[in-house]
């Protein structure tokens, strides 16, 4: 539900699980930065009529968001944070009538993403899937962990040792 005072005056709205469908959202109060928080859940928004708002991806959540239609281009003022830990995504179903595999490169290359905070910019961190017509979904490429990749390694220089007996 949308929370109507969180302070600072913006509206704040978490989805842990399940599923919520609005079908346009207006999300500005008094030019203050209204916030959604995404767990495992599934938010279906048919179009932005005003939004200034952080989308954070929460830690261990596969959470999606899906806009259908960005057409009004106010996804400029919407900001994207991902958890580095978290399998969630963002997909924008139609831009007007074109596809919107273009628009993320532009998204990610104004820094409108993030990653545990912080800004990225650099597209590689990102991975972008179309749907076969006008429809791409951003989500964060998932990064081995350290210990992972040195676990990988070691499996790979042992069978290595071992051919050379």
């Amino acid at each position: 539900m949308w929370s109507q005072n969180t302070g600072g005056g913006g509206h704040q709205l978490s989805l842990l699980n399940g599923h919520a469908d609005i079908g346009s959202l207006n999300a500005v109060s008094n030019a203050n930065l209204s916030t959604i928080n995404i767990g495992n859940g599934k938010l279906d928004i048919g179009s932005l009529t005003q939004a200034k708002v952080t989308v954070n991806m929460l830690s261990g959540g596969t959470g999606e968001l899906v806009l259908a239609d960005q057409s009004g281009g106010l996804l400029n003022s919407l900001r994207l944070d991902f958890a580095a830990d978290s399998s969630a995504s963002f997909t924008i179903l139609e831009n007007g009538g074109a596809t919107t595999g273009g628009y993320w490169a532009f998204y990610v290359g104004q820094g409108y993403a993030s990653i545990d905070g912080t800004t990225e910019t650099d597209l590689s961190k990102f991975l972008i899937e179309s749907d076969g017509g006008f429809g791409t979904t951003l989500s964060m490429l998932a990064v081995p962990e350290p210990s992972s990749t040195a676990l990988i390694g070691l499996g790979g220089l042992a069978l290595i040792l071992r051919r050379r007996r």
